[in-house]
This record gives structure tokens, sequence and C-alpha cells, in this order.
């Protein structure tokens, strides 16, 4: 238009709106439950002004994100490595396009490094976020890392589900000793003591008594289902 330069059409954004001060929080839905969403929200606006919530994964499978406040569940499909590829994908878009400066990455997976590493080269701040089996690559990789504190959702339906996979199959006369129970655990599900509350399979099976039946602790003690579905996990 005339009589007007291009320094009149340029707005200038409050100060708590500028891309600087823009937060971009990114959550892999398939490694991280929603029971984590308030420390994870917390976290985020204590960055700065919280401009993206995403929580990325198959949409036909992930229960309770939808909904949570400040949360856009975005659908990664099925492929393999579809989510991990897609939030990847999509935090370079908010860093080079849109201008984000301040990234809250939330997962536990290992993987990330590289996009950590990344956007960290760009001068992009990364606040990792994750459980206690959090590797230590991607953790010193972070800015700065925060271990998401145990949940008992952590603890509960989908881990209960791998559970029951693991002593699928055992007598439950028998079972199976506690001992190899742990390493078919970290075998097929990447599941450890260091992710339970109680910090030792002795005792979340202990606690649980009205799902499991275990022997008194010792090299040779045995776990055994004691009902077809086990109960949820203590509040």
């Amino acid at each position: 238009m005339a009589g007007f330069g291009c320094n009149a059409c340029i707005m200038t954004l409050p100060d708590p709106f500028r891309p600087s001060d823009r937060v971009a929080i990114l959550v892999d839905g398939e490694n991280l439950g929603p029971a984590h969403h308030p420390a994870i929200r917390q976290q985020g606006r204590a960055a700065g002004h919280l401009a993206v919530f995403h929580v990325y994964g198959n949409a036909h499978q992930l229960t309770g994100w939808e909904g949570r406040p400040g949360v856009r569940v975005v659908h990664s499909g099925t492929g393999k490595c579809a989510t991990d590829l897609l939030l990847c994908v999509e935090a370079m878009e908010l860093v080079l396009r849109d201008g984000i400066r301040s990234v809250v990455l939330a997962s536990s997976d290992g993987d990330f490094v590289h996009l950590v590493r990344a956007l960290c080269r760009l001068g992009v701040t990364v606040l990792g976020l994750g459980e206690a089996k959090t590797p230590a690559a991607y953790r010193t990789a972070c800015s700065t890392f925060e271990q998401l504190a145990p949940t008992t959702e952590a603890t509960g339906g989908k881990l209960d589900d791998q559970i029951l996979e693991t002593l699928k199959g055992q007598s439950t006369r028998t079972g199976m000793t506690v001992q190899a129970f742990a390493q078919r655990m970290k075998q097929r599900h990447d599941v450890s003591k260091t992710d339970l509350p109680e910090g030792d399979w002795h005792a979340y099976f202990s606690n649980r008594l009205n799902a499991y039946t275990v022997d008194p602790r010792g090299p040779d003690a045995r776990v055994r289902l004691l009902s077809k579905t086990p109960s949820p996990t203590p509040a």
C-alpha cells in the first residue's frame, strides 16, 4: 500500500510471545504414559511460553493422552519407527521454520540422542525428560535432563500385560525363577527392576499377592500367576 514502508507492516510481539521464549513440548507417547502429563507440563511452562504440546504415537493405541490440558495427539501411523521419525521431522520444522529455541523432549528412548545433538548444534536448548531407564548418552546430550518420578500408571496396565505375556505358558504350580523372569522381561520388553517403584522384582510381586505368588527371597525363588489377569497396581 502507498505511504507505508515495510517496517510499518511488522508487528512487535509482546515479550512473553517472542520466538526465543516459546517452548515446544514433544512427547513420545508410545514410550511415556499420560500419568506423566502434570510433571511434563510443569517443566515446559517453567521453561517459557508453552506454544506447542504434541504427543506422538499411533492414536488408535494411545490411551489417556487425548483430552489432557493443552495436549494435541499427533497420529504417526503404524509403520516401523513411525513415531520416532515423525517426532524428529516436526522437531526440526518447529526450530527451522517456526523459530522455536527451547524444546522439551519427553522420552526414555536413547535413539533420540541424534535429534538432541542436532538441535543443540543449532543453538536450541533441549530439556530432556525420561524415566530411570533413560540411557546415559541421551541424558548427557541434553542441555539439561530431569528424571521423571515413577507413577502408578507406569507400573500398572501395560506392565501387567508384559508380565502376563512373560509368564504365559508357565505352570501355575512351578512358575519360573525370579532371576529368569527378570532376564526375560529385559530381553523382551526392555523393562528392568530400576523401572519399578520398589526397585526390585521380588518386592514388586510381594506387594501384589492378589495377583502373584512368590517364594521367600533366595537365588531359586520362583514367581507364579495367581490368576489369569493381574489386578491393577495399588495406588
